[in-house]
């Protein structure tokens, strides 16, 4: 004890739970921490000091954990449970610096928050919403975790590396009756699990709001230097980023079946522009899925620029090629009603036609 207050360090709390030896310290300085960690067998990154000092400054505790291995095969578990801690603080915020020490790039967090009220959004970073109702290529089906990482980077980089991302805002309320998503991937949560997860006020009070929000961050010590800092709003708003697949007709032998394959290549190509404008994948690449890109491509391209579909990542190529595809999907289908203007048409010249007749004739008897 006389070598840890020398380091200007306190243990302020012990625990053992299960598999984890747990302190709770306090510092007066982060080279005095930073010493103490080390003699105590806790494995620190070299730039740890520069880390651990905003906090100190704030006068913030620190949680560390030590892993029993004894303890850890007495669980029965073959792998590490996760930890839930519960603590009090005015400030409404998650310390991601620490975890920035021991990264050698960026890291990914999704932040799970739940509200009383609505939405919980950062205040020191912005907070955009993901891409949405986007209609995707059917083979997307069987690589969708490839599709939403490319898609993810794409808004990571278009927001400049700075930005929290919206993936999911719905009121759970296990009392409401109404769809708690849309569509949904899983049963949504019991009573007990909104427990589990420390939705304190439903204990007693089943019918208590609750409002949950999915945010997604991408960060590193470049483009998110600060902690970050969140508000609960009075946003209600539900939202899920999802993505719509159709999948076609295959009986198609009649007329109408004909023609629906013509207009179903065309939404092929539709389908992939979209596909590349959220990925940033180039239309080549997907030409077996919409030979018509092809003919697009040709229609397009010029002697003086690159083929279309080679570079059709580009935002101002793409909304061209969705706009030539339009206007193909416009020559595919009859207008409607064409049919039965010309019917009256046709039965307007007939009576002309008679009377212009008439009119000859009765020219010729004056004659």
């Amino acid at each position: 004890m006389m070598q840890d207050r020398a380091m200007g360090v306190t243990i302020e709390a012990k625990y053992s739970i299960g598999e984890y030896d747990i302190l709770i310290l306090s510092a007066e300085e982060s080279g005095g921490l930073e010493t103490w960690l080390k003699q105590n067998g806790y494995a620190l990154p070299e730039n740890a000091k520069e880390v651990l000092q905003p906090y100190i400054k704030d006068k913030l505790k620190f949680f560390v954990v030590k892993v029993n291995l004894e303890n850890s095969r007495n669980t029965g578990y073959n792998y590490l449970r996760p930890i839930q801690i519960t603590y009090e603080s005015d400030r409404f915020m998650l310390p991601i610096r620490l975890g920035m020490a021991n990264s050698r790039g960026f890291q990914d967090l999704i932040v799970y928050a739940f509200t009383k009220s609505g939405r919980v959004e950062c205040t020191n970073y912005r907070t955009e919403k993901m891409p949405t109702d986007n209609h995707i290529p059917t083979f997307v089906l069987n690589q969708f975790d490839s599709f939403y990482i490319k898609a993810f980077n794409k808004q990571y980089i278009r927001h400049n590396k700075n930005a929290v991302f919206l993936e999911y805002a719905w009121n759970v309320t296990p009392s409401f009756n109404g769809v708690k998503c849309d569509p949904c991937v899983g049963n949504p949560p019991m009573l007990s699990e909104f427990q589990e997860a420390g939705v304190s006020w439903l204990n007693g009070n089943p019918n208590a709001s609750v409002f949950f929000t999915r945010m997604h961050v991408r960060y590193s010590r470049a483009e998110f230097p600060q902690d970050l800092m969140f508000q609960v709003t009075p946003n209600t708003e539900n939202f899920q980023a999802r993505y719509v697949i159709t999948h076609p007709a295959t009986d198609c032998n009649c007329s109408e079946g004909r023609e629906y394959l013509q207009k179903l290549e065309t939404r092929k190509v539709m389908e992939v522009i979209e596909y590349c404008r959220l990925t940033g994948d180039k239309a080549k690449n997907y030409v077996w899925y919409a030979p018509a890109l092809k003919a697009l491509d040709k229609d397009l391209g010029t002697r003086s620029s690159p083929a279309i579909i080679s570079t059709s990542n580009d935002t101002d190529v793409l909304n061209r090629m969705e706009e030539r595809a339009n206007t193909s999907l416009g020559a595919l289908e009859e207008p409607k009603g064409t049919k039965w203007q010309i019917e009256p048409l046709l039965l307007l010249l007939f009576p002309l036609s008679l009377l212009l007749y008439a009119l000859i004739q009765k020219k010729k008897v004056e004659l």
